[in-house]
């Protein structure tokens, strides 16, 4: 019974405690109510439109009788969904102002979570191979004065020597491409991509067949078993996945191979679309010559070592090669082995562009935070009365900052989220954007450790700008902030604030402003250089003759001769040829050679120059000038005489300032047992790695007399691209059905393959800098908005005083000069620095030159003021009457 009685004595004593409560804020709600209505009835406002705007600057009477009413009871877990739910109300009654935070968040989110998550898949995430930060690139490098190539591929000797001699490497396995001609399977004949190995191949890359077995060690000696390990995209589209494929013989080629395994479908090394692997045969009694380099080698560091032991290591023994072989190392070469991580060779090509947009991405992010920092400054200046009444009513300061900081959360959790499906979005925008200009790009996945990053510094900020007008309320005087509600309001603090911020905006966009500038000229510069020969209506593909139906040179002739005489004979080709390997496809291929009555630059080193085997043909249809001579025709038979173009560059090299027509050669050295070869004409330089590249001296052979199975045929040819291809193949297949023609690409593809990695970074570039400006304009409007509509009264008093048009129309502009020089102040020599920071992808382009940022410096104040246009007007549109009762 008295435990009854307690119960009912505390139930009827909160009951008149609430009521109490309800009766004291009803009272102090209308108290402020009537005040803010009278004040706005001073303003020359109707009784009905005063009350209603004074229900407006206190926030909401019912919304704020809820919260105060919440403040007061519950626990800590009710106080806490109380909040969410008003923060949802904040959120839901104000659209616009969660619209454009949540979408400037999103986008600053989802650019910096997608981009950098290409940055970690592509230069910092491991290879997907075991122990992969032991695995190494061994190359030779040559930096002599005449030419500098760093880690460019070895020969057969030089393997072995570095294998045999090095203690510091562990297994070494050497590897070159391949093709061959499959007719088995489904599918048309095709010409399938592969790589000849060392059998240790895979022991060293740490991979296992997912089917089957590895290459046997016997497979790479001489008479050993012919085996073959096929890709698993290989097998799927071959084979359809054949379960039995693993020890199945196939005729490809002539030759009788073994299906010994199949790799797993994320393997692809040494290049992504790979379709087999075959045994490299080493037969130590026969090697190749020291100086073909045609073949590559990866490595692990043994146990215990690091790469600049072995780098140290390798450098040794280049300087014993040097005393062995003198005619091979000359000093002049600047020959050096050396050896740098797989990882870095594969993708430190891509790292100075990576770096500048990492660094212009971080900056998008920063001015996204800038901006909606400010609209919570703005936001928070318009919520302090509603801040004052609560602390009136009795809601403490960490009671306000809970609410706010639930408020700035779930916006910050919406950003997120909209962020993460930008993310996606923009993550497949740059995998299309930059599949053929970076490399491990397909790798990429969405790391959601960027997406938190970015959502905590967004949330930072907007704990910091949200949280201001519950630290800056005053606790005194209630009557004085709500008298002023409907004018200034805004805190000093904040006000300088909010134009901190802005100046900020205004430095960071002219700064990716001016790295987007830097970049656009840079490949104007790319796009006006000359290659020296056409792109337009160029059309090639590869041919591969089978060793086993093309078994000698008079074979191979006949089958390319007849095939160029049916193309020549069709209306919608004007020229055809061949060549070895085609211009901007990254081939390299060298050939030593000496040079009659030529002074060499030191004992031994022989000149080395590209070189390419060709066509007459192949001149024409790439519009290449002939400059002086003759081109190849039909003196150049199999057996004589032996003749070679050569281009410009190398005439003025090896023949200054004398004709060169009619002097010889002779290919690897001067030895008496090889042939001479007469120069019998000078063809124009070209640009056969792309634009950013020099031309360099070029010799070119004639293909009747340097006989190859595999060469590119050439076209230019009248009509769509489509039809060219249907033309050339069906040419193919009326000479040799069993004849695959492959790697079918425009010339002009090529050439935009050559601008991709430069066309990524103009286009990131372009997009955060516009993205930026946008969003600097938008916060210099905002604030001068802002301004008018918090000086009124003072604009208002100015017109009555005699204040004229243009001095009011000077005194709204000077504000958004201030704000705008200042940012342009502090972003000019931050352009500056990130114009050097750019250095390493521009071309033709000097960073230092003060004119391109100086002219985007007066852009940028000329969309200043333009932005600031629309609240100057309605500046001029206040009426004086209205502050001067």
């Amino acid at each position: 019974m008295t435990n009854w009685t307690h119960r009912v004595k505390t139930a009827l004593r909160s009951w008149f405690r609430r009521s109490r409560v309800e009766h004291e804020l009803d009272e102090e709600l209308a108290f402020h109510l009537e005040m803010q209505t009278r004040h706005n009835r001073e303003q020359g406002l109707s009784a009905e439109e005063a009350r209603r705007k004074a229900a407006q600057q206190l926030g909401g009477v019912e919304q704020v009788r809820q919260s105060v009413r919440e403040t007061r009871s519950g626990s800590w877990l009710e106080g806490l969904l109380q909040d969410l739910r008003f923060a949802l109300r904040v959120l839901r009654r104000q659209p616009g102002f969660t619209l454009v935070a949540v979408l400037t968040l999103a986008m600053g989110i989802g650019v910096n979570t997608a981009f950098f998550s290409v940055f970690h898949g592509v230069l910092l995430a491991d290879l997907p191979y075991p122990e992969s930060e032991r695995l190494i690139y061994v190359g030779n490098n040559y930096l002599g004065e005449d030419s500098v190539r760093p880690y460019s591929s070895v020969s057969v000797a030089e393997y072995i020597d570095y294998r045999d001699r090095s203690r510091l490497i562990g297994p070494m396995a050497l590897w070159g491409y391949g093709g061959l001609n499959v007719t088995v399977g489904t599918g048309s004949p095709e010409l399938a991509r592969g790589a000849r190995v060392t059998p240790n191949f895979f022991s060293v890359m740490g991979v296992e067949p997912s089917r089957g077995r590895r290459l046997s060690e016997a497979s790479g000696t001489p008479g050993g078993p012919e085996e073959i390990v096929l890709s698993h995209g290989f097998w799927q589209r071959r084979f359809g996945g054949d379960e039995q494929i693993v020890g199945r013989v196939l005729d490809i080629d002539g030759r009788q191979l073994e299906v010994v395994g199949v790799m797993p479908a994320d393997f692809g090394y040494p290049y992504r679309e790979i379709d087999f692997w075959m045994p490299l045969v080493i037969d130590p009694a026969n090697l190749p010559s020291r100086g073909a380099h045609n073949r590559r080698i990866v490595a692990r560091l043994a146990s215990g070592a690091d790469i600049s032991q072995a780098r140290r290591e390798l450098a040794a023994i280049s300087a014993q090669l040097e005393e062995e072989h003198p005619e091979y190392y000359p000093e002049s070469s600047g020959f050096q082995a050396s050896a740098v991580s797989l990882k870095e060779h594969q993708v430190g090509g891509a790292r100075p562009a990576l770096m500048a947009l990492a660094g212009a991405v971080a900056l998008v992010l920063l001015i996204a935070c800038a901006n909606v920092a400010n609209l919570l400054l703005a936001r928070g200046s318009s919520r302090r009365p509603e801040m004052a009444i609560r602390t009136a009513m009795g809601a403490g300061r960490k009671r306000l900052m809970r609410q706010l900081l639930t408020e700035t959360a779930l916006l910050s959790l919406l950003a997120g989220g909209t962020g993460l499906l930008a993310a996606d979005l923009t993550l497949d925008a740059l995998r299309w954007i930059g599949d053929s200009g970076l490399p491990r790009l397909q790798e990429a996945g969405l790391d959601l450790r960027f997406l938190a990053l970015a959502m905590g510094l967004s949330l930072l900020t907007g704990i910091a700008a949200g949280l201001v007008p519950a630290w800056q309320v005053p606790r005194t005087d209630l009557n004085s902030v709500l008298k002023i509600s409907g004018r200034r309001t805004a805190g000093a603090s904040s006000e300088r604030a909010r134009r901190w911020f802005v100046t900020a905006e205004v430095a960071i966009a002219l700064i990716l402003l001016a790295g987007a500038g830097l970049l656009m000229q840079s490949f104007s510069n790319l796009l006006a250089v000359d290659l020296g020969f056409r792109t337009q209506s160029v059309i090639s593909g590869r041919v591969g003759l089978s060793s086993s139906r093309y078994t000698d040179r008079t074979s191979v002739i006949a089958f390319y001769e007849d095939l160029l005489r049916r193309l020549d004979a069709h209306p919608r080709t004007q020229e055809a040829g061949l060549i070895s390997h085609m211009p901007l496809n990254g081939s390299n291929e060298t050939w030593s050679f000496g040079v009659e009555g030529y002074q060499l630059p030191a004992p031994g080193l022989e000149p080395e120059e590209q070189g390419r085997i060709v066509s007459s043909g192949f001149f024409r249809a790439l519009g290449i000038p002939l400059l002086e001579g003759r081109f190849f025709d039909q003196r150049e038979t199999p057996e004589g005489p032996y003749s070679v173009i050569v281009s410009e560059s190398a005439a003025r090299k090896y023949w200054p300032g004398r004709s060169p027509v009619g002097r010889r050669i002779k290919l690897w050295g001067l030895d008496a047992s090889r042939p001479w070869r007469t120069v019998v004409g000078v063809v124009g330089d070209i640009r056969f790695a792309g634009a950013q590249e020099e031309a360099v001296p070029f010799v070119y052979y004639p293909y009747t007399q340097h006989t190859r199975r595999g060469l590119t045929l050439v076209v230019r040819g009248q009509g769509d691209p489509q039809q060219l291809t249907t033309l050339l193949r069906s040419q193919v297949e009326a000479i040799d059905p069993l004849q695959p023609l492959h790697s079918v690409h425009t010339l002009e593809e090529f050439y935009q393959d050559t601008l991709a990695r430069p066309r990524f970074s103009l286009f990131l570039l372009g997009a955060f800098a516009l993205l930026a400006v946008t969003l600097a304009v938008v916060g210099v409007c905002g604030l001068i908005a802002y301004f008018v509509a918090e000086n009124r009264a003072e604009i208002g008093i100015r017109i009555a005083l005699g204040a004229s048009r243009r001095d009011i129309l000077h005194l709204v502009l000077r504000q958004a000069l201030r704000m705008t020089a200042a940012g342009v102040a502090l972003g000019l020599p931050a352009s500056l620095l990130f114009g050097l920071w750019m250095r390493g992808i521009l071309f033709g382009v000097s960073p230092v030159n003060p004119w391109p940022y100086l002219a985007l410096a007066a852009l940028m104040l000329a969309l200043a003021l333009a932005a600031s246009l629309l609240p100057a007007r309605r500046a001029l549109k206040v009426d004086p009457l209205e502050y001067c009762r």
